[in-house]
């Protein structure tokens, strides 16, 4: 009688594993099908490329910020518009023709990377309430029971 074990796998290093340790207890092994190497599985490939985005954001608004604040000279001509890193970020100077000077501070808008996180962080706290909420509704009274009662 022959009994045979059958592995499905798309893995080559699983199929070599399962291999060693058919040899092991002398059995005979085959693939069947086309294996390739798994380099990464899908979620894993999912919170790279979110870790990937954030790292390559996380840089870029940090270069940003390096350059400082925007200076606007309009008493030249024609109108000058520099980044000093005297000036922080987010902050904008402007110098008008007659000697005044306006300072006007600008947040940056939100960027889908930051709204998509927000969402992301407020999913716990979302769930906590509804289920907060489901807790301290009001039972709903059986029909059934009521309408035997007015019966009986």
């Amino acid at each position: 009688m022959t009994t045979q074990i059958v592995l499905v796998t798309e893995a080559a290093d699983e199929y070599r594993d399962a291999e060693a340790r058919a040899r092991e207890y002398d059995l005979d092994s085959r693939i069947d099908g086309d294996l390739q190497p798994m380099l990464v599985d899908g979620v894993s490939a999912v919170v790279l490329a979110g870790a990937v985005a954030g790292l390559v954001k996380v840089i870029g608004d940090f270069i940003d910020k390096r350059r400082g604040g925007t200076i606007i000279d309009r008493t030249a001509d024609p109108i000058r518009v520099t980044r000093d890193r005297g000036v922080p970020w987010g902050h904008v100077v402007i110098m008008f023709e007659d000697g005044t000077i306006e300072v006007e501070v600008h947040d940056a808008p939100e960027d889908a990377l930051e709204r998509w996180l927000t969402k992301l962080l407020e999913l716990p706290k979302d769930a906590l309430k509804a289920a907060a909420e489901a807790l301290t509704d009001p039972l709903q009274p059986d029909d059934t029971a009521a309408a035997a009662d007015a019966a009986g």
